[in-house]
């Protein structure tokens, strides 16, 4: 069952659907990891985390059609729960960005709000990686940080601690991302002296990022995430701006055609699809699976989460 979380309302409001809202606060799992999936419209979103996440009754609608069939925010009724029992995800779903009926800010908006909420953050594109996305994506990401200082001075009385500190955490860095990228060098050197103690609360600590590239179907001469490191040094952005500085950790994951004919995956059952491009959805999943168990900090109960979508819908229409 399909929870539709946020939806466009008229002159690119976000509304919050209460009763889906409702729902989310009710579940008694234990809590909850969020895996959330963005990236442009037609790009196999919802595909990948029906399949990824093995998603019972054909999961979120997939379609052969010009059309979109997401809107705003959607998250699958129930948690995904790991054999151990040691892990309990969210399953979101995104509309896409730069429809044809959006325009920038409501893509930013609903871009927000899925890094605000999630664990595990994943952008979906198809065939490559290119320069245009990861500029766009890095404007959506920084316009995000902004969203996040404004939300984070919130008073909504009925926020929990755990929800507004999680605002504030995004919140408290510069602009100009000066602490972000003192703490991303000290990371990827593995020395942690370069970091102080009061720097947790100091930057844009947003979620670990993975750009999963679709119907990938060229030679690699290096890792996927070699591939991605490459792109983003050479981004007009790559002293300021870069995804390495504004997520703690970014990544890459290649996918290759899961069927020959297009114009029958959405009529495909998972075993039917390629074997190959099953054999890496699992390595997708097992990598997720590694780092959600390994980094459980940003869990939260249905009830906070609820709590934070409905803070950040009435902080994106002001």
């Amino acid at each position: 069952m399909v929870l539709q979380l946020i939806s466009r309302g008229d002159n690119g409001l976000l509304v919050a659907n209460q009763s889906a809202l409702a729902r989310l606060e009710s579940l008694q799992n234990p809590p909850l990891e969020v895996l959330s999936v963005v990236g442009g419209f037609h790009t196999g979103k919802s595909f990948l985390m029906n399949h990824l996440m093995s998603l019972p009754d054909g999961g979120f609608k997939v379609d052969w059609s010009v059309d979109p069939t997401t809107h705003g925010m959607q998250a699958w009724a129930q948690p995904d729960v790991s054999e151990d029992k040691l892990l309990h995800v969210l399953v979101i779903d995104t509309e896409g960005l730069s429809a044809t009926e959006n325009d920038h800010d409501y893509d930013a908006k609903i871009f927000a709000i899925s890094a605000l909420i999630s664990t595990q953050l994943l952008y979906c594109s198809q065939s490559k990686i290119n320069h245009r996305d990861i500029e766009y994506l890095e404007l959506l990401a920084q316009r995000s940080h902004l969203f996040a200082m404004k939300s984070a001075h919130s008073t909504h009385t009925t926020l929990s601690v755990n929800s507004r500190q999680a605002l504030q955490s995004y919140s408290s860095a510069s602009p100009d991302q000066t602490h972000c990228t003192t703490r991303s060098n000290a990371l990827s050197t593995g020395d942690a002296s370069k970091t102080t103690a009061t720097e947790p609360d100091t930057v844009l600590d947003f979620p670990p990022l993975t750009w999963v590239v679709n119907s990938w179907q060229f030679p690699l001469d290096r890792t996927p995430k070699e591939y991605l490191d490459r792109l983003l040094a050479e981004s007009s952005h790559a002293t300021s701006g870069t995804l390495r500085n504004i997520f703690s950790q970014t990544d890459a994951h290649l996918l290759s055609p899961p069927v020959g004919d297009w114009s029958t995956l959405h009529t495909k059952k998972k075993e039917e699809l390629s074997p190959v491009f099953l054999e890496q959805l699992g390595e997708l999943r097992a990598k997720l699976t590694r780092a959600m168990t390994a980094k459980p900090g940003r869990r939260r109960s249905g009830r906070e989460l609820a709590q934070l979508i409905r803070l950040c819908v009435d902080r994106a229409n002001r």
